[in-house]
């Protein structure tokens, strides 16, 4: 079959921009979203829950996800992604130190900047009862993606911090001396799975006032260490 110059002309010019268009398709590398906590919520996910930010600040029902959204950016589109982004607070700690990629007042946003308004501090913060029994939790953590190896820390803060009008510093916050892990896919495929956390409360932690679960997830299977931060207001009920 024989093709006149101006058709392989045509031809070579749709063949180089299919390549070109291929190519950058291929070098867009893609955002990392994995998981965040999800029994009790963390502040980005329970707000993201509400779906009552689309349109505005105006239809926001609960106080302190407004005030955080009114305060993430300029437009809406920027605010939007602090609830969207959900799953997307995360650091790489292969090549620096957690307390300076995460520092303080800023470790609910996993120190990114267009999440810092996450890490107001309000009254009306969404706060989920816990029930401790045998000084253990039960946390349940949704991934979008799993990974396994992988590790979880979990941090309680002190029973002098007050979320109400603090922003939570790493010297708040009192470490599990044993969190168990247990992942289960998701047999219809609507998301990956979740794991299950058997939670060791540390020495000291504050029962019946406000405190704040804070999640460190590490991927293990990936060079990079790249590891997802969550904040989730709670208070621990010790059983009778």
């Amino acid at each position: 079959m024989k093709y006149s110059a101006l058709t392989l002309g045509c031809i070579l010019a749709f063949s180089s921009a299919a390549m070109a268009a291929e190519n950058k398709t291929v070098e867009k590398s893609p955002e990392p979203r994995h998981g965040t906590s999800e029994t009790p919520p963390s502040r980005q996910y329970y707000c993201y829950l509400q779906k009552d930010f689309n349109d505005g600040s105006d239809k926001i029902k609960n106080p302190a996800c407004k005030a955080a959204f009114v305060a993430a950016g300029n437009a809406d589109w920027e605010r939007a992604r602090l609830f969207n982004n959900w799953n997307a607070y995360s650091q790489n700690l292969s090549n620096g130190d957690v307390e300076k990629l995460v520092p303080d007042e800023k470790l609910c946003s996993a120190g990114i900047a267009d999440y810092d308004s996450i890490n107001l501090p309000h009254a009306d913060w969404e706060t989920t009862p816990l029930d401790v029994k045998d000084g253990r939790v039960t946390l349940g953590y949704k991934a979008s993606q799993m990974h396994d190896p992988s590790k979880f820390r979990v941090f309680v803060s002190k029973p002098d911090f007050n979320p109400e009008t603090s922003k939570l510093k790493w010297s708040d916050l009192l470490e599990s001396p044993e969190v168990k892990s247990e992942g289960t896919p998701d047999s219809r495929g609507a998301i990956p799975g979740h794991y299950t956390l058997d939670v060791k409360l540390p020495e000291g932690y504050a029962a019946d006032k406000k405190a704040i679960i804070y999640i460190m997830w590490e991927r293990n299977d990936d060079p990079a260490h790249e590891t997802f931060f969550s904040c989730s207001d709670v208070t621990l009920k010790n059983a009778s």
